[in-house]
C-alpha cells in the first residue's frame, strides 16, 4: 500500500522501543533488582533526559508503617542519581529546609513557590496542607495551577498520605506513580513498599484509572525493600516535624478557644455550647412559665409539690399527661416549681 501511495516511508512502522529515556536504555533491567535506588535511578534519567518531563509519586499507607523515612529515603536517592547525572552535589537538589513540607500548609506553599530547577521535592503528609476538603481554597488552586504546569522545572516530586483520597484530586490524579507500603521492617531498619503504573483510562464513562504492578518487560516488580535514610536526615525531620506539629496543634486550639468565646491565654477547659432547643421544648417552657408566679405564691405560703400538682390539675385543668412529661423532662425542676423528682 505504501508503494502504491508513493510514501517515502514505510506505512507501518514498528514501534520505537523507549520505555526509559535515561542515558539510552531502551529496557530498564537494573529494576528488576528490587533495590530502592534503582527505581530512583529511572526517575532521575526522566527528569534529566531530553523530553523535558517530571516525576511525580503518591505514597499511601496507614500511620506508623514508614512513609515518611520511605519518602526521605527515596528523595535522598533521586537526589543523589540526579547530581550524578548533571555533575553537580546532591545537596543542591533535596534540602529539608528547602524543599520538604512536613505537615506544615505554609512550607507547602514556600516549597511550590521557589522551586529550582530539577529540585526533589518532599510533601509528608500533605492531606493537611492540601486536602481536598478545601479543594476551593486560592491556596489548593494556587498550588494545582503550579503541579500542572511544573513539568519544564523537570522536578521529582514524593508526596505521603495516610489515605490519597484525603488529597486534592488535582495532585492525586496527576502523579506518575502509586506506592502502598507493604510490610515493616523496623528491627532491621528496612520497610517493603509496592510501586504501581498508574493507566489512565480517558475514553472511560467517567475518570477512571488502573494501577497495575510496575514492569519491565514481560516481569512485574512485586515489592521493593526501603532502607533506613541517613541518620542526620532522620534527625533533622524528626526536628522540623516536631516543630510543624505543635505549630498546627496551638494554631488549631486558638481558633476553637475563639469559637467558643475563650480569651487567649485562658485555662484549657472549654465553655459547654449550649444546643438549641426543640420548638416542642419551648412551648412547654412558655407553659410552665405563664403559671409559675401562680405557683410560687403557693410554694411561698407553705405549700409543697403536692399542692401544686393539685393546683395544676384540678382548677388549672392540665392534662395529666402533659403534667407528667413536665415532670419527665424536668422543666418543672429547672424553674424551681417542684423540688422533688420523684413526686
Amino acid at each position: 500500500m505504501a508503494e502504491i501511495l508513493h510514501y517515502n516511508i514505510p506505512f507501518l512502522q514498528k514501534p520505537e522501543h523507549t520505555w526509559s529515556p535515561f542515558r539510552g536504555r531502551t529496557q530498564p533491567e537494573y529494576l528488576l533488582d528490587g533495590n530502592t535506588s534503582n527505581i530512583c535511578k529511572h526517575w532521575s534519567g526522566i527528569a534529566t533526559g531530553k523530553h523535558n518531563q517530571d516525576v511525580s509519586m503518591m505514597i499511601e499507607g496507614p500511620k506508623g508503617t514508614g512513609k515518611s523515612y520511605t519518602s526521605l529515603t527515596l528523595c535522598v536517592n533521586s537526589a543523589k542519581w540526579v547530581a550524578q547525572c548533571l555533575g553537580t552535589d546532591w545537596r543542591d537538589h533535596f534540602d529539608i529546609e528547602r524543599t520538604a513540607a512536613i505537615v506544615d500548609t505554609d512550607r507547602a506553599d514556600e516549597v511550590m513557590i521557589n522551586t529550582k530547577k530539577y529540585d526533589v521535592r518532599m510533601f509528608d503528609d500533605i492531606s493537611l496542607a492540601w486536602g481536598n476538603r478545601n479543594w476551593q481554597s486560592d491556596e489548593n488552586k494556587d498550588k494545582n495551577d503550579i503541579f500542572i504546569i511544573n513539568r519544564i522545572d523537570n522536578t521529582i516530586n514524593i508526596l505521603t498520605s495516610p489515605n490519597s483520597k484525603l488529597i486534592d484530586v488535582v495532585p492525586r490524579s496527576n502523579v506518575n506513580f502509586k506506592g502502598e507500603m507493604d510490610t515493616p521492617y523496623f528491627n532491621f531498619q528496612h520497610t517493603s513498599l509496592k510501586i504501581f503504573k498508574p493507566i489512565p483510562i480517558f475514553r472511560a464513562t467517567g475518570y477512571k484509572v488502573l494501577d497495575p504492578y510496575l514492569r519491565v518487560g514481560r516481569d512485574k516488580i512485586i515489592m521493593y525493600m526501603i532502607t533506613a535514610p541517613p541518620k542526620r536526615l532522620i534527625e533533622a525531620y524528626d526536628k522540623e516535624r516536631s516543630r510543624a506539629t505543635e505549630a498546627i496543634k496551638k494554631s488549631r486550639r486558638d481558633k476553637l478557644s475563639e469559637r467558643r468565646g475563650e480569651k487567649e491565654g485562658t485555662s484549657s477547659e472549654v465553655k459547654s455550647v449550649q444546643k438549641k432547643k426543640h420548638y416542642k421544648t419551648m412551648e412547654m417552657e412558655t407553659r410552665i412559665a405563664e403559671h409559675e408566679p401562680r405557683w410560687m405564691e403557693i410554694r411561698k405560703a407553705g405549700g409543697g409539690d403536692k399542692e401544686i400538682q393539685e393546683d395544676a390539675l384540678t382548677l388549672l385543668k392540665i392534662p395529666v399527661e402533659t403534667w407528667k412529661t413536665w415532670k419527665k423532662k424536668g422543666i418543672l425542676h429547672e424553674h424551681g416549681i417542684l423540688e422533688d423528682r420523684k413526686k
